[in-house]
C-alpha cells in the first residue's frame, strides 16, 4: 500500500518556474488574494522569504561550529515544555508528530525529539536523505538523541500497512510533514485560505490505521527566539457513524487549519510560500481553482 510518491521535495517543484515577469506577477496576485495583503507587502514578504530559506538551507547543508550550535540550541523555546515532559513521562503509546515546513523546522524537530527517551522507537518519514553536514551537526549537538540515519525512512521505501503495523505493535514516534501538495502522494480536497486546495492525505491515513493520535507541532521564529509550539493531541479514531474517508478529511482539514493560522502571522517563514499555487491545483486535471 503506497500513499507517498517517490519524487523528492526538489523534483516535485521543478514544473513551477521561479523567474519571469509573468510568473512572478501571477504569484504576487495569488498571494495578495490569499493572504489579503497589498502587492507591495507581498513583494517584501517574498524577498524576506527568500532570505530565510537561503539562510536555513546553508545552516542545514554546511558544518556548524560548536559556538553556533550552542547558540542555536539555546534559541529554541517551548511554551509548554513542562506539560510536554509530563506527557512524555506518562504516555507510552505510539503517536504521529505532524509538523510543517515553517520556521527552523529542521533543527526545531531535532531539539524537540531530543527530549524523548533515546531508546524509544522514532521514525522520520522523509522524501530525501539529509546531507552529511546536517547529520554531523545534529549528532554533535544531540548525540544519541539526534534524529539520525537510523531514524530515517524514505518515502519511496515506505509501505503504509507495514508502517502502521509497527506503530500498533511497538510504542513509536512517527514524525512527518503534513503540508505537501498532491505531487507527493494521494491527496484530499480541503479548504485553505478560503479556497479549495489539495493536501496529502498520508498523515491522516497513517494515524487512523495505526490507531495513533496526532500531535501537531509548529516551529516559527520571533525575534531571536525559535519557538516550538505543541498543539493539543488530535484523536484519530473515527467518530460514530463517520466513514474512513470522512475521518481522513476531518483530520487533514484540522492540520491545514493549524498551518493556515500560523501562515497568516508568519507567511514569509513557510518554505512553500513561493509554490502556493501547487496547493490549489486540482490533481484530477481540472486546472487551478
Amino acid at each position: 500500500m503506497k500513499l507517498f510518491a517517490k519524487n523528492t521535495s526538489q523534483s516535485a517543484f521543478q514544473d513551477v518556474p521561479q523567474h519571469g515577469d509573468s510568473r512572478d506577477q501571477q504569484l504576487c496576485d495569488l498571494l495578495s488574494l490569499s493572504l489579503h495583503e497589498p502587492a507591495g507587502r507581498v513583494r517584501r514578504l517574498l524577498k524576506s522569504h527568500s532570505t530565510i530559506v537561503n539562510r536555513l538551507e546553508r545552516q542545514r547543508n554546511h558544518y556548524i561550529g560548536e559556538g553556533h550550535q550552542k547558540s542555536l540550541a539555546a534559541s529554541f523555546y517551548l511554551p509548554r515544555k513542562s506539560t510536554y515532559l509530563d506527557f512524555l513521562n506518562t504516555d507510552n503509546k505510539s503517536r504521529v508528530v505532524a509538523t510543517f515546513h515553517l520556521g527552523d523546522y529542521v533543527y526545531g524537530l531535532n531539539h524537540l525529539m531530543s527530549l524523548e527517551n533515546p531508546k524509544r522507537n522514532r521514525i522520520v518519514l522523509n522524501h530525501r536523505e539529509g546531507s552529511f553536514p546536517y547529520r554531523k551537526n545534529v549528532l554533535n549537538r544531540y548525540g544519541n538523541r539526534a534524529l539520525d540515519r537510523k531514524s530515517q525512512l524514505l518515502s519511496q521505501h515506505c509501505n503504509t500497512a507495514k508502517l502502521a503495523a509497527t506503530l500498533r505493535e511497538k510504542p513509536s514516534t512517527l514524525i512527518l510533514f503534513s503540508d505537501l501538495p498532491h505531487h507527493f502522494g494521494k491527496s484530499i480536497e480541503v479548504e485553505f485560505l478560503g479556497r479549495r486546495a489539495w493536501f496529502v492525505r498520508g498523515p491522516a491515513v497513517l494515524a487512523i490505521t495505526a490507531r495513533a493520535p496526532i500531535l501537531p507541532v509548529v516551529n516559527f521564529m520571533a525575534g531571536n527566539s525559535n519557538t516550538i509550539e505543541i498543539k493539543d493531541l488530535i484523536d484519530s479514531t473515527p467518530r460514530p457513524g463517520e466513514s474512513f474517508s470522512d475521518c481522513v478529511h476531518r483530520l487533514t482539514q484540522a492540520l491545514c487549519s493549524i498551518l493556515e493560522s500560523y501562515l497568516r502571522s508568519y507567511p514569509e517563514q513557510w518554505r512553500y510560500l513561493n509554490h502556493m499555487a501547487l496547493f490549489f491545483q486540482d490533481p484530477e486535471g481540472a486546472g487551478n481553482i
